[in-house]
């Protein structure tokens, strides 16, 4: 079994997570790839930037991918967004989530 050792902002070195632990974060453009897991320890939430040679091992290793599409938002979004704004009574619920 495959395991890798992570580093937290928290806690320091944490135990050694299996790929199934962890995903990558592709973005289509091979910009701004990165990984993400949760701490053994304290189950913090940590991101981190990839680069090349880090999402080629990650990938040998078996670690998912989720593939990001970078594009801008469109004005075809921001009017739907206005518009589920306009036709909810508490808009303030959208911020709760």
């Amino acid at each position: 079994m495959t395991t890798i050792k992570l580093t937290c902002t928290r806690c320091g070195d944490v135990q050694l997570l299996a790929p199934e632990d962890m995903a990558l974060e592709l973005d289509p453009d091979g910009r701004e790839d990165a990984y993400r897991f949760k701490c053994a320890t304290c189950i913090a939430p940590q991101r981190r930037a990839a680069s090349a040679q880090v999402v080629t091992v990650l990938l040998a290793t078996g670690v998912s991918i989720d593939v990001f599409e970078t594009d801008p938002i469109t004005f075809q979004e921001i009017a739907a967004f206005v518009a589920m704004l306009d036709a909810e009574p508490y808009p303030i619920r959208f911020l709760a989530h």
